[in-house]
Parts: structure tokens; C-alpha cells; sequence
């Protein structure tokens, strides 16, 4: 028996084919259906979010301020408290040098010697040179003394006797004259008592004139005299005051406490008056200096504490000692100079840390920097909700501890959106749930 497989195997295909198309005919309503469904929900949903996040929820925050110290940070660089440079008031040679460089240093220490040579006698001599001219003044008092009692005495007196010899000389003349009417005188009688006479009226004149400026002319030359006198006191008195300051100068004293940083003469060396010839630094108390820009300068004040965390990893405390009036021409900051205690003496100038000092008081919410927003020009901003809806609220960067910021300008209560709140932007519902409540 034979088969003719090409007929066999054509009648097997249509019957495939026909199965086929009776069971695409059965699920085709099913299929359009369920298509018609699918366009249904996503336009459905794109409806829904174009209103509502209704599958999203932010987490979020309850503000309650806190009270803190508001904080300004800056770098800078440490400085002794003082640097002092010594001169030396005499040139002399270098006699003995007592302090050895580097070393602590007290106040009235002497650091070194001069070479005094023949300073010890020159004072003594200034000193007989002042008691010499103590007595030549003495002397010359006592000579002014006589002189006024010459001028106010002795005068008065030659005038009252010149004065009698006048009168009688006067009177003789009278009689003369009476007894030469009479014939009972001589022309020569007459003559005898005229000349007498005269000669009594210039002898008063006389007196009256040289002796008045002899005694003025003596009291005159006494008086200047005097005067030398008390000069050359003075003068000795006054080389006597320099000789000892010399004396001295001879010694170089610390005027302060410190640290004997440089000492710029050996022992035997010759130096001349106003040399420099040592430099003390101030360490028990540290400057600290740092600069600080012009809109922060008004928050600072002298006496605020200051918290310093050197780059080695020391911590010190401070207090802000001076605060600069004039701003850096370059930089338009203002140096602020913060008081370190270095009782210890480990601190050293030229170190350089962070200084954050504490100024004004105030209020403040801590949340993580992660959910701070920045503007394009550099503000702050977070996002929180009003009326279910999102809001931008500017805010103040206060300080930062760690993982935490301290922002100022929220009110307390307000809902401050935290996790998710990237999800969400401004003046959309939001739904959201309180931390405190997961």
C-alpha cells in the first residue's frame, strides 16, 4: 500500500493554521481589554501625581529652638606678648655677662656688666667739687649780706657828719663876714672860712655820690657773685647726677619677666652707647592673631571667649584682647588679637590654628547639613510645610558641631521637612510624618 506524503503533509498544515486562528479569535477580546485597562491606570496615574504624592512620605521635624552662643571662626598664627629689644645707655667694654641666651629671665635681673674704669673716682671728685662750691656760695651770701648793710648804713651815717661840718663851716663864715663890717676880721679870716666852707659842701657832695655808687657797685658785683655760685652748685650736682647714671647704665637690667631670646655681644667685646644689645620675648601669656572679615567684625568684643585647636591637635582657651580699627588693605579683614595663657611655656610664636570665638547669644535648631538647600548666590535655604504644602525658608548658618549644623530662622513648631524632602518641591502637598512618630 502506498502513500502520497506531499498530500499528507499539506492536509496536516491547514489544520494547523486553522487551530491557530480559531484560538486567536477566542482571547482577542480579553486582549483588547486588558490593553484598554493599562491606558485606563497610567493615565489614571499621571493624573493623580500631577496633584499628589500620595505614595511618597517625607519625613520630617518639630523645631524647637535651642539657646547658643553664636560662633566666628577664622585661622591665625601665634605670637609672644611682648618683644622687647635692650639698648645699652654707655659704650663700654662687655665685663661679665650673667644671663645665658635662651634662658628665663626675671624682672630686675642684670644680663651683663660694662667696664666702669675710672667712673667710681670721678664720682667722688664730683662729689668734693659740690661741697666746694656749697661753701663758696655760703661765702658769697655773707658778702651780699655786708654790702646791703654798707648801702643801707655806713652811708647815712657820713652824710649826717659832712652835713654838721657844712653848717659850721657855714656858720664860721656868717661870723667872719659880720666882724669884717666892724673891721674886727681879715680878709684872709674871711677867705680862711669861705675855703672851709666849700670845701665842706663838696665833701657832702662826695659822699652823697661815690659813696652811693661804690656801695651799689659792691652789692651789684656780690650778687652776681651769688648767683655763679649757686650755678656752679648746680652744674656739680648735675655732672654728679650723670657720673651715678653711669654708674648705673653699667648694668643692663630686664625691665620685664620673660625669655632671654637673643644676646647680640660676648663677653670682652667693646659696644658704644645706644647699640642694641639683647631681645627679651613675653611667653607667659600667647597672642594669638587672626583675621577677621568686615561682616562678622561687628559681633565681636573685647573679652569673648574663645575656644583654640592649634594644627598640632592642642586645645587652649583665650579671650579676645584687642580687636584692629583699621582693616587690611588687601584683604578688607581686621586683625583680632586672642590672649592665650602659656604657664607651661610649650606654646611657641609663629604657631598656626583655629580660633572660633563665642559672641552673641542666639536661638537655634540643629538638623543634618544634608538637608540644607544653597542658592545660586550662596544663601540658605531648608524646606518646610505650611498648610500641607511645601515652602523655601530662608535661614542662618549659626555654627556647626560634627554632623550638625545650628541654622537660626525658623519658629518654633514649624515642620521642617528632613529625608525624602528632595522628592518634593515648593508649593506642592506634601505628605510627610514626624520622626518622632516612626
Amino acid at each position: 500500500m502506498k502513500f502520497n506524503l506531499s498530500k499528507f503533509n499539506l492536509s496536516y498544515l491547514w489544520a494547523i493554521l486553522i487551530a491557530i486562528a480559531i484560538i486567536g479569535w477566542m482571547f482577542s477580546d480579553e486582549l483588547f481589554r486588558s490593553s484598554e485597562n493599562n491606558i485606563s491606570e497610567e493615565n489614571s496615574s499621571l493624573n493623580t501625581n500631577a496633584n499628589k504624592n500620595e505614595g511618597l512620605i517625607v519625613r520630617a521635624l518639630k523645631v524647637k529652638n535651642t539657646t547658643i552662643n553664636n560662633e566666628v571662626r577664622s585661622n591665625g598664627y601665634t605670637e609672644p606678648e611682648f618683644e622687647i629689644t635692650l639698648s645699652s645707655e654707655i659704650g663700654g667694654k662687655i665685663s661679665e655677662i650673667n644671663i645665658v641666651e635662651g634662658s628665663s629671665i626675671k624682672k630686675d635681673s642684670v644680663i651683663l656688666e660694662i667696664d666702669t674704669g675710672t667712673l667710681k673716682q670721678r664720682i667722688e671728685a664730683a662729689k668734693r667739687k659740690i661741697k666746694a662750691s656749697e661753701a663758696s656760695l655760703k661765702a658769697n651770701e655773707k658778702s651780699l649780706e655786708i654790702s646791703k648793710k654798707v648801702l643801707e648804713g655806713t652811708l647815712e651815717q657820713e652824710i649826717k657828719a659832712a652835713k654838721a661840718t657844712l653848717k659850721l663851716a657855714d656858720k664860721n663864715l656868717s661870723i667872719a663876714l659880720n666882724l669884717a663890717k666892724n673891721n674886727f676880721s681879715s680878709e684872709l679870716e674871711i677867705a680862711r672860712y669861705t675855703s672851709e666852707f666849700e670845701n665842706a659842701k663838696v665833701r657832702l657832695a662826695i659822699i652823697e655820690n661815690q659813696q652811693n655808687y661804690n656801695s651799689e657797685l659792691d652789692l651789684e658785683r656780690n650778687m652776681a657773685s651769688l648767683e655763679s655760685a649757686k650755678y656752679d652748685l648746680e652744674n656739680s650736682k648735675v655732672i654728679l647726677a650723670n657720673l651715678k647714671k653711669d654708674l648705673s647704665n653699667s648694668k643692663l637690667v630686664s625691665p620685664v619677666s620673660g625669655k632671654l631670646e637673643n644676646l647680640f655681644f660676648d663677653k670682652g667685646e667693646l659696644i658704644s652707647a645706644n647699640s642694641a644689645v639683647a631681645n627679651i620675648l613675653g611667653l607667659e601669656k600667647i597672642k594669638l592673631i587672626v583675621k577677621i572679615p568686615q561682616s562678622e567684625i561687628m559681633s565681636i568684643e573685647l573679652g569673648n571667649t574663645v575656644s583654640i585647636t592649634l594644627d598640632n591637635g592642642e586645645k587652649h582657651g583665650g579671650v579676645v584682647n584687642k580687636i584692629s580699627s583699621i582693616a587690611n588693605q588687601s584683604t578688607r579683614t581686621f586683625d583680632v588679637e586672642i590672649l592665650i595663657d602659656n604657664k607651661s611655656g610649650l606654646l611657641k610664636g609663629g604657631m598656626t590654628g583655629e580660633a572660633v570665638i563665642s559672641t552673641n547669644i542666639a536661638k537655634a535648631f540643629a538638623i543634618s547639613p544634608a538637608h540644607l538647600i544653597v542658592s545660586d548666590n550662596g544663601d540658605l535655604f531648608v524646606k518646610i510645610v505650611k498648610d500641607d504644602k511645601v515652602f523655601m525658608q530662608r535661614v542662618s548658618l549659626i555654627k556647626s558641631i560634627e554632623d550638625k549644623v545650628y541654622i537660626s530662622g525658623l519658629e518654633d513648631n514649624s515642620i521642617l521637612l528632613t529625608v525624602g524632602q528632595g522628592f518634593v518641591s515648593e508649593n506642592e502637598i506634601v505628605n510627610y510624618k514626624l520622626e518622632s512618630e516612626l
